[in-house]
């Protein structure tokens, strides 16, 4: 399966309300109940977690994990933070 992460960008204002003041652990913990209040595949959660915060280890482990178990062979549209 390919997920394009364009596709639910409408999200992330709302993701990133709820997760501004989280550590990282707490966000990652979070993923499951932001997926499903936002209709958002909890694998672009991830990715919106990494976008918003940085990719840090927790976030990509969790990226390759849900990936694998639900088959998600691309994810198209990451858009990585330039430093």
């Amino acid at each position: 399966m390919i997920l394009d992460a364009d596709s639910y960008r409408v999200n992330i204002p709302y993701i990133a309300l709820l997760t501004e003041n989280l550590t990282d652990e707490e966000r990652v913990n979070l993923r499951n109940v932001l997926a499903i209040t936002t209709g958002v595949p909890i694998v672009i959660v991830c990715v919106y977690l990494g976008e918003l915060y940085g990719f840090t280890d927790r976030v990509k482990t969790s990226i390759e994990k849900l990936s694998s178990y639900y088959a998600v062979s691309e994810i198209k549209g990451i858009r990585y933070k330039e430093e």
